[in-house]
């Protein structure tokens, strides 16, 4: 048996996935909705919400600036977690700006709908309506 030396290779991308007919139709649609919208003077939004960050004393890469020294947790385990920080960002494409709210509920759909309806009293009744009102 011949012996082979193991290494340690990162993953390239190389392969292409399979190429459908009409793939770039469904970017060109979504463009001419976006275009439409525009037009009519309607907002139109993209949002994202990144991955929750663990609040307490969980060690993190990074500098801090502080006078004392502050003594943290050796791993990041959910239950040594004093709670989730979870940030959502509403862009909105023709005025190039953003609102981001950051939640501390792991249920994404409910801090969703709740991150919009605030967005929308706190910033978007004041471009998108004509006296500054919603109602």
């Amino acid at each position: 048996m011949t012996e082979k030396a193991w290494l340690c290779f990162a993953a390239s991308i190389k392969k292409a996935a399979k190429e459908t007919e009409n793939r770039n139709a469904q970017f060109e649609n979504i463009a001419e909705l976006i275009s439409l919208y525009n037009k009519e003077g309607n907002p139109v939004n993209r949002c994202d919400t990144n991955r929750c960050e663990k609040i307490g004393n969980i060690f993190r890469e990074g500098k801090i600036y502080t006078t004392e020294t502050i003594e943290v947790f050796d791993h990041d385990f959910p239950s040594l977690a004093e709670g989730v920080a979870v940030p959502h960002v509403i862009y909105e494409i023709e005025r190039n700006e953003a609102y981001a709210s950051i939640g501390t509920s792991r249920d994404t759909s409910e801090f969703a709908c709740d991150s919009y309806q605030n967005g929308w009293y706190n910033y978007g009744k004041w471009h998108y309506s004509d006296d500054g009102w919603w109602w």
